[in-house]
């Protein structure tokens, strides 16, 4: 759930630099941009913020921190510098007021790779240590579940972050105090230990699984401890078995004992691992699902139509204003050639030439900028559309984001403006004659 809930968080810095790399020096749309994404997602994050290429931060969900210069803080050195989203481990940044917080940070680059401020995002650790609750009051809530449950969150270092019984007023760090089952989770499997309790001092069965990112998120690398004392485990089995059999039969099924008291320990961690792993598998691809409505709806809202293609021209995006201005339906049209779909026969030639000059040489005569050209409607009909396109590379590969609106009824308007204006000049050098 960890790792899920980080990774997208670290989309929607993509998602939200791409969205402001043609408008990133228009205030009032970043941040009214920001607020909705606040708002939208409370109580995930504490605060969100815009940066121009100085390190000026020009837009802010918090006021106080408009106008404050962070060019040497690490966030924005580093995201300047790589060029990569940056994604720190818990810690009180200089912006934060003393909270501890998870910064996700992205460049924000035009479509030339020109580098035009970062927007970086701050998640609070009590928003992480609510996805571990959630976890551990579920399970208590089982029928036949007994005794209270510890957790910890370790940051990679070994330090706690996380504490459920103690405030954490002073850092320390599991590592460093050798608790075995803090070292055992380095390798990066999960598992479980008893190992004797730092403060208590008692006998506990500590569970310990590590975060490994999920996507193009590497992860942080966090560990989570969730520990009960064994004591807890083993005394239902004490008082309903060991008083009933008695000590006269303790020599004759202590062997057996212990072979059950093994067994159900590794069965309840195993169950307990396979209702985490369901929980995680249903927790992913509901997010997911939302992620993709969210930007379906978007995308279906733009009074362009949008339309999206890979390298080799297939059409794998089509918006609902595109139909409404081709007259095809999307799923008529995802796998289509774009060529053959909505440009007439007589220029599409040019169209797969000047694909593959970009291809070959990262420059295209009409990208990035507004031309006026005929395109086919799905009737066979001709008619004049505006258009805008712009690449992007994701990975090794190119995407192509097309732009359309129909100026049919423009043309209409500038031919009847032109006629009138002949009929009117007719009209004067007629009387002009006259005269």
């Amino acid at each position: 759930k960890l790792d899920r809930l980080l990774f997208e968080r670290y989309g929607d810095v993509h998602m939200m630099a791409r969205a402001f790399a043609l408008r990133s020096s228009d205030r009032a749309y970043l941040g009214s941009y920001l607020a909705w994404m606040k708002t939208a997602y409370a109580p995930m994050y504490d605060w969100i913020g815009v940066t121009n290429q100085q390190g000026v931060m020009i837009a802010a969900t918090e006021q106080s921190l408009a106008g404050q210069d962070y060019s040497q803080s690490e966030w924005f050195r580093r995201a300047h510098e790589t060029r990569q989203a940056v994604v720190g481990d818990v810690a009180s940044h200089e912006a934060d007021q003393g909270v501890p917080t998870v910064a996700f940070t992205a460049p924000i680059l035009d479509a030339e790779g020109t580098f035009l401020g970062v927007i970086t995002a701050r998640v609070a650790v009590p928003v992480l240590e609510n996805v571990t609750t959630r976890t551990i009051r579920s399970l208590q809530r089982r029928e036949g579940f007994g005794g209270a449950i510890e957790y910890q969150m370790l940051a990679k270092s070994g330090e706690v972050f996380v504490d459920s019984n103690v405030p954490l007023q002073e850092k320390f760090n599991l590592l460093e105090l050798g608790l075995p089952s803090a070292k055992l989770s380095q390798a990066g499997e999960p598992g479980y230990v008893i190992e004797e309790h730092l403060r208590r001092h008692v006998q506990v069965v500590t569970g310990y699984a590590v975060t490994k990112g999920y996507g193009e998120f590497p992860g942080l690398g966090w560990t989570v401890l969730v520990r009960i004392d064994r004591d807890a485990i083993l005394g239902p089995i004490r008082s309903v078995v060991l008083w009933k059999v008695g000590g006269a039969a303790l020599v004759i099924w202590f062997p057996l004992l212990m072979l059950l008291l093994w067994s159900t320990v590794r069965l309840r961690a195993e169950y307990r691992q396979a209702q985490q792993e369901s929980a995680w598998a249903r927790a992913a691809e509901a997010a997911l699902l939302q992620s993709q409505e969210r930007n379906r709806a978007i995308v279906d809202t733009a009074l362009d139509g949008v339309i999206t293609i890979d390298a080799a021209g297939v059409i794998t995006d089509w918006n609902a204003q595109a139909t409404a201005i081709f007259g095809w339906a999307r799923d008529e049209v995802l796998g289509r050639i774009l060529s053959e779909t909505v440009i007439p026969e007589r220029d599409r030639a040019a169209h797969n030439h000047g694909l593959r000059e970009f291809l070959r040489t990262g420059v295209g005569p009409i990208l990035n900028r507004r031309i006026e050209i005929t395109a086919r409607h799905h009737d066979g009909r001709e008619f004049p559309v505006e258009l805008s396109v712009s690449p992007a590379r994701i990975g090794e590969a190119y995407i192509f984001s097309a732009f359309v609106r129909d100026i049919t009824d423009r043309r209409k308007a500038e031919r009847r403006l032109a006629s009138q204006y002949a009929v009117t000049r007719v009209l004067s050098e007629s009387s002009t004659l006259e005269e």
